[in-house]
C-alpha cells in the first residue's frame, strides 16, 4: 500500500509540474506525501504544460481524470474502494488543491491487459 501512495504521489507531483502557472495552497507545517514528491522531483516532465488543466484550477471549473487499467486500478485487492490508487490520488490532488473540484472515474476494468510488442 505505501509503494501505491508514494506512486500516487508522484504522479500527483508530475500534473501538478505540468500544471506550473498554478501557485498551491499554503505549506502545512508537516507537507504532504504528493509535496515532498513534487520538491523532490523538480525536473520531472510530461513534455508540455497542461494549459487547460492549470485554467481549470485557476477559475475552479471541475477537473475530470479517467483512471484506466486492468485490476489494480479496479482495486481488486484492496479492502476498501477508499484504498484504489484512483481514490487515494483523488484525495492527494485535493490535498494540493483545496479549492479544486476533482473528479476521478475509475474505469478499470479486471483482466484487462495490451499484448507486448
Amino acid at each position: 500500500m505505501a509503494y501505491h501512495r508514494a506512486w500516487v504521489s508522484c504522479l500527483a507531483a508530475v500534473l501538478s509540474m505540468a500544471a506550473s502557472e498554478i501557485t498551491f495552497a499554503q505549506a502545512p507545517i508537516t507537507p504532504t506525501d504528493a509535496e515532498t514528491c513534487l520538491a523532490a522531483n523538480r525536473r520531472l516532465s510530461l513534455g508540455a504544460p497542461l494549459l487547460r488543466i492549470a485554467g481549470r484550477l485557476k477559475t475552479s471549473d471541475p477537473i475530470r481524470i479517467v483512471a484506466i487499467g486492468s485490476s489494480s486500478t479496479v482495486g481488486l485487492w484492496v479492502m476498501s474502494p477508499a484504498a484504489t490508487y484512483p481514490e487515494v490520488m483523488r484525495r492527494g490532488l485535493s490535498e494540493l488543491w483545496p479549492t479544486a473540484r476533482i473528479e476521478i472515474i475509475n474505469s478499470g476494468r479486471i483482466g484487462d491487459t495490451i499484448a507486448a510488442p
